[in-house]
């Protein structure tokens, strides 16, 4: 009977929301570098045509399961030596419960809180090893060493305070975001700014639903490419340094403050579904590596379903 309760809970909670997100990064599929992998699931609930203060707004809440894997380059070496990595092992495991809010004129403001896990009960290990033996590939050798266990919680706030769209023909646009980012917390700590341009057929920028002659749409087809830039200001992170404020870890590594990520992108939406691919260079984050060693990119598949 417990089983079937919980059954039933699960059901009812994906089919109660409007929009379901599956996201996976992954470094090259077939290699194990720095930020290895990371997969999300995302549900989302929208509340249409609200009013504040003579402001209208769509909103939506969000809930987020997502977990990251971070490894070194040489990560199938022999643990005896930890000063061959060039990064610690560290699984990150968190939640988070945020709400938007998307205004008439193309600006949006997110907030929420983030529960964040780091070492044995992220998963990490379990997850990678799990992965490699499905696919024959080397076992990672150096889990002994991760990270040790850090548990907290963070602040999220999200702000784009400048968007503008011009339409390039009957089909086509092009529209240029700006987003302001912070993240409090004891196992991340940083913040962000950020710039998107987009080019394509943009109908909808947010993934929120809109209204037409009255009815609710969710099948909006639309189709742009999308470039990017986002830096990073980090002052503390908890796969890199251990915990902030009693690190009994045994292998860490200080940060470079900045961190530089660009990114590429297509994205598309037919009826009730839509996929979105990026390729991101980011920057190295680790000031132990040599600087013709610096950067690193990693793939981002999304897939998202829409449900009216």
């Amino acid at each position: 009977m417990k089983k079937i309760i919980i059954y039933l809970m699960i059901v009812y909670g994906v089919y109660a929301l409007e929009s379901f997100t599956g996201v996976l990064d992954n470094d090259m599929f077939l290699t194990d570098k720095w930020y290895t992998n990371g997969l999300e699931f995302k549900y989302d609930k929208y509340n249409l045509d609200k009013e504040s203060e003579n402001i209208k707004y769509n909103e939506k809440e969000s809930y987020v399961l997502g977990q990251r894997i971070y490894t070194p380059k040489t990560y199938y070496l022999d643990t005896s030596n930890i000063s061959l990595y060039d990064r610690p092992f560290a699984g990150y495991l968190y939640f988070e419960k945020t709400k938007e809010k998307y205004f008439e004129n193309g600006e949006y403001t997110k907030k929420g809180w983030a529960a964040e896990i780091i070492g044995d009960f992220s998963l990490g290990e379990a997850t990678q090893i799990g992965y490699h033996r499905l696919l024959d590939f080397r076992k990672p050798l150096g889990w002994d060493s991760q990270i040790e266990n850090i548990y907290g919680v963070a602040y999220l706030w999200e702000n784009s305070p400048f968007y503008k769209k011009w339409n390039v023909s009957e089909n086509t646009d092009l529209d240029l975001r700006f987003v302001d980012e912070l993240h409090l917390g004891n196992v991340m700590l940083y913040g962000k700014i950020s710039g998107f341009l987009r080019y394509g057929n943009i109908n909808n920028p947010y993934e929120f639903k809109e209204k037409k002659n009255g009815k609710k749409l969710l099948n909006m087809d639309e189709y742009y490419l999308t470039i990017g830039s986002i830096i990073t200001a980090k002052v503390h992170d908890s796969t890199l340094q251990g915990d902030i404020f009693n690190n009994e870890s045994v292998f860490t590594t200080d940060i470079y403050p900045l961190v530089w990520d660009n990114k590429a992108g297509f994205y598309a939406r037919w009826d009730d579904f839509a996929f979105y691919y990026d390729l991101i260079m980011e920057s190295t984050d680790k000031r132990n590596l040599d600087w013709t060693d610096n950067s690193f990119r990693y793939h981002t598949l999304k897939f998202i379903f829409f449900k009216e």
